[in-house]
């Protein structure tokens, strides 16, 4: 990622956001060089988001590492908020050389940035560096009995990396690789809903089109929640066979209306377009006659977002072989969040 004019910047970050379990620590990694301070440029790596317009550049809502200003920051934001932010002289290990790992941190090398942290709203952050095969702390935020509420709003965020210039010069910056890891089995408990042709079927009667028959998406107000699909369902009411497929970001002939499921953090449309382009084909098959059923769907692709805050969807489809097809649907999924 470079920058050349002042007021350029580079922003990536991923669509999915991880998923955070109650009481159970969360352990990130990132690999990353050219972090060092450069005249007029911030340099931004972690867990994190901001608001959802170009540039970017504020609401912060959760923890990243920074350089800037010709030094490096830990900085923790709730939702615009600075909660905490500490220089890397003020670090209890500065990594100079002088602190107990011993370790003189060159920025403009590469680097294994670690930070796990406890949420419940209130619990510690700890940052280190991984060298040598070595996790070196040098770094606490200390949250619980210190602070008024919560310390972000939620745990569940997408991982960032980001540059931006402030004046005259350039600057540089690479991403590597990262991770999220839940230390601890994952229980996959959430609430089961399902979203239904409710007894109006879809007419589907040309061959080889592609008619949507439900489709779900995030809501925008809660973009961190996690969604598994679960199963799905097709009654064809006129005993025609038909083409199935489970589509992520298909592009449709006309935009669906959607709405608000009561109760639950996704969007929602019944049978009101058809597929002009494929997105991802998450799963595909055949039904012969009457009812198609899913097995239990797995797959690591979630419902995600992206900076500006437009929702991926999830859409099943239905292709009739023969004319006339009436045609039932429903989606099943679990919110874990």
């Amino acid at each position: 990622m470079t920058t050349n004019t002042s007021g350029d910047f580079v922003v990536r970050q991923t669509f999915q956001r991880a998923f955070y379990q109650n009481g159970k620590s969360q352990q990130l990694f990132f690999t990353f060089n050219e972090f060092e301070p450069q005249t007029n440029i911030i340099k931004r790596v972690g867990y994190y988001t901001s608001n959802l317009t170009s540039p970017y550049n504020n609401m912060f809502d959760g923890m990243f590492l920074s350089s800037e200003g010709g030094t490096i920051y830990t900085n923790v934001y709730l939702n615009g908020t600075l909660i905490e932010r500490k220089a890397q002289a003020d670090w209890v290990d500065p990594l100079d050389g002088t602190g107990a790992s011993g370790v003189n941190v060159d920025w403009s090398k590469s680097q294994i940035l670690q930070i796990d942290f406890e949420w419940l709203g209130v619990g510690r952050i700890r940052w280190s560096l991984v060298v040598d095969g070595m996790i070196y702390h040098f770094d606490s935020t200390l949250n619980a009995n210190n602070i008024e509420g919560v310390y972000m709003l939620s745990p569940n965020k997408p991982m960032r990396w980001e540059i931006r210039q402030t004046g005259a010069g350039s600057g540089s910056f690479s991403h590597i690789c990262s991770t999220v890891g839940t230390e601890g089995s994952i229980n996959r408990l959430g609430v089961e809903r399902s979203v239904n042709t409710d007894g109006v079927h879809v007419d589907a009667t040309s061959i080889g089109t592609k008619y949507a028959i439900v489709g779900i998406r995030l809501n925008e107000s809660h973009l961190d929640s996690i969604v598994d699909v679960l199963r799905f369902n097709l009654l064809s009411v006129t005993n025609d066979n038909y083409f199935w497929e489970l589509q992520l970001n298909p592009t449709f002939n006309a935009d669906p209306t959607w709405s608000t499921l009561t109760g639950s953090n996704l969007d929602y449309f019944v049978g009101q377009s058809t597929i002009t382009t494929d997105g991802i084909i998450l799963d595909s098959g055949y039904g012969v006659g009457s009812i198609t059923s899913s097995d239990e769907i797995d797959n690591a692709l979630r419902l995600g977002a992206d900076i500006n805050g437009v929702s991926d969807y999830v859409v099943l489809v239905a292709s009739p072989l023969s004319a006339n097809l009436d045609i039932h649907g429903s989606l099943t999924y679990r919110e874990v969040r």
